[in-house]
């Protein structure tokens, strides 16, 4: 294949570190030219050896409407095979532009709509209860009038979470009564309005479930992971986890997705419960995960699979992979 022929593809968010230096790695060992881009000047990424060419450009929280124009006229000359979007606020952009984009390139996202049930864990818990998943008991209080309606019947401690973060920014824990207001003033004023959970008490598993559907909502790969080590250590991103197989989680996993009619990658997120033993839903993220060393490692190339089945349209189903491999 001449220099001129090698695909290439963009990768986003370097400012991020490790996850777009999985994708970076797992694209570049296969040849494949991978352009990475973030709002630094300076980020892990762009001193990979597989990194082809480091992009700055605006920050999208920050100039939203240059950031926009910047990627369209980007990508439009550069002629990339895919974009993958990686942290939620790109994610959610490029969702909700899928159309305009994929005129110049493949974007393996879920359409707007779908992409939002995912990223807010208010909806995905009410699809969760729907459909019968296992998962705290939680309150939806849109207001603190609602929430001095049931403050008095909630079992302490209680989870306040915003409906919309990753990793522990805007969730805590409330320990008693008396200070469940400021907790849930706190969240609503730097998050939005924040949700109300049954607090899992420690002592069991928590498990990610990792996944990649195609375009027919088919399943291609799933992948196990029970965390080992986490930071901070009350609660926090693993920093240290294992490949498993967990069969009820994956299936729970599996039937969420499919009710969302999912397309590309999501990691599913459970807490075993000691109470019963039964997996409990936490979250949907909706994109490329933290973990994603693991899977590669163990032989589920989620970056590159993701690029075989946009660039070819489908792909054969993964079935096995190495168990015990920690990352």
């Amino acid at each position: 294949m001449s220099k001129q022929n090698i695909p290439k593809v963009f990768v986003t968010d370097a400012e991020e570190g490790r996850i777009p230096l999985n994708i970076t790695r797992s694209l570049g060992r296969k040849e494949i030219k991978v352009y990475v881009g973030g709002d630094m000047k300076i980020a892990t990424p762009y001193y990979s050896s597989y990194c082809t060419k480091k992009v700055v450009y605006p920050s999208i929280l920050l100039k939203p409407s240059q950031f926009k124009k910047f990627m369209l006229n980007y990508i439009k000359k550069e002629k990339f095979k895919a974009v993958f979007p990686v942290m939620n606020e790109t994610v959610l952009f490029f969702s909700k532009y899928k159309k305009d984009f994929s005129k110049f390139t493949s974007i393996p996202l879920v359409d707007y709509d779908k992409m939002l049930l995912a990223l807010d864990k208010a909806n995905t818990l009410k699809i969760a209860e729907n459909i019968k998943i296992p998962h705290p008991k939680t309150y939806y209080p849109e207001n603190t009038f609602e929430l001095k309606q049931i403050r008095d019947d909630l079992v302490y401690p209680v989870i306040v979470k915003a409906r919309r973060s990753s990793g522990t920014l805007g969730v805590k824990l409330c320990h008693e009564k008396a200070k469940l207001m400021q907790i849930y003033g706190s969240i609503l004023k730097t998050y939005g309005t924040p949700i109300v959970q049954e607090y899992i008490p420690d002592g069991g598993d928590a498990i990610g479930v990792s996944c990649l559907f195609g375009y027919k909502n088919d399943v291609k790969a799933t992948f196990a992971h029970r965390r080992l080590r986490q930071y901070p250590i009350q609660g926090g991103p693993s920093t240290l986890r294992e490949s498993i197989r967990h069969p009820v989680a994956e299936a729970l996993a599996i039937k969420l997705l499919k009710k969302i009619k999912w397309f590309g990658v999501a990691m599913v997120e459970f807490k075993i419960d000691p109470r019963d033993n039964k997996p409990k839903l936490m979250e949907i993220n909706p994109r490329f995960w933290g973990s994603l060393s693991l899977p590669i490692f163990a032989g589920v190339d989620f970056p590159y699979l993701l690029y075989k089945l946009v660039t070819e349209g489908n792909i054969k189903k993964i079935g096995s992979y190495k168990l015990n491999i920690k990352s």
